[in-house]
């Protein structure tokens, strides 16, 4: 379980790697998108930066970790 140790929120905003489908001109330049997530390749680690939603802490994914 995670949570924030500076204000204790549970909600995290952290970067993913995903495939998204788009439509492109016929110079391959993004015209829009057709899917927004069609596969996730990466999902959040605790090596990665999380933040928090409520107060903006940043800090790596292992420091919001808390005992059940």
């Amino acid at each position: 379980m995670k949570r924030c140790p500076k204000c204790g929120h549970q909600e995290f905003i952290v970067a993913v790697e995903l495939v998204q489908l788009w439509k492109v001109d016929e110079e391959g330049e993004f015209a829009g998108v057709v899917s927004d997530c069609e596969q996730v390749l990466r999902y959040p680690k605790d090596d990665a930066i999380w933040e928090c939603k409520k107060c903006h802490y940043e800090a790596e994914g292992s420091e919001f970790n808390v005992e059940e």
